[in-house]
């Protein structure tokens, strides 16, 4: 019996499939599973597996004598970021399959830059509306940094350049 050509018997994954399939994650694994316990290349699969957009970490362990552990960790989207995108706790922007996107989520818009500085005030925004029990549904910055809000009682709230947050105060007292 040659040791080279020992079988993977046991796969375990450690995921949430929140919005990566169990049959997604098997299609990448399979190729290495075939391959056998020493010739699969554990860090290939953990490469492949990471360049998933939805992917946050993931972990590729050889188990002796023949199991293959897979730990993968989901993004966990707080906002859709324009047209394609989303955007998670992090403030990393990641641009997954359309069909897979949350359509629940607020939507950010503005210059990718200041992706992080949007989120941010996004959620000083939020804690000013608290009382009011209003909702941002939309949070929109253009290129000239001009900032716009959109709410969920219908109102459309321009903050302009400048004291985003001293405005939107204003509009709560009114």
């Amino acid at each position: 019996h040659n040791p080279i050509s020992q079988p993977i018997a046991c796969v375990k994954i450690h995921a949430s499939y929140a919005h990566i399939s169990q049959e997604k994650i098997q299609e990448y694994i399979q190729p290495h599973v075939q391959k056998g316990f020493y010739v699969s290349d554990a860090e290939e699969l953990q490469q492949q597996l990471a360049h998933l957009p939805w992917t946050k970490s993931v972990t590729v362990q050889r188990l002796w004598p023949d199991t293959l552990l897979v730990r993968l960790q989901e993004r966990e989207p707080v906002a859709k970021w324009g047209d394609h995108g989303l955007i998670d706790k992090q403030s990393e922007l990641f641009y997954p399959d359309p069909e897979t996107i949350p359509q629940a989520l607020p939507l950010l818009r503005g210059p990718t830059v200041m992706a992080p500085k949007i989120l941010a005030t996004y959620y000083q925004m939020l804690q000013t509306l608290a009382s009011q029990d209003i909702d941002i549904t939309e949070v929109s910055v253009s290129p000239r940094r001009s900032w716009a809000l959109k709410l969920s009682n219908g109102f459309e709230v321009k903050l302009g350049r400048e004291q985003q947050m001293l405005r939107l105060k204003r509009f709560v007292k009114v």
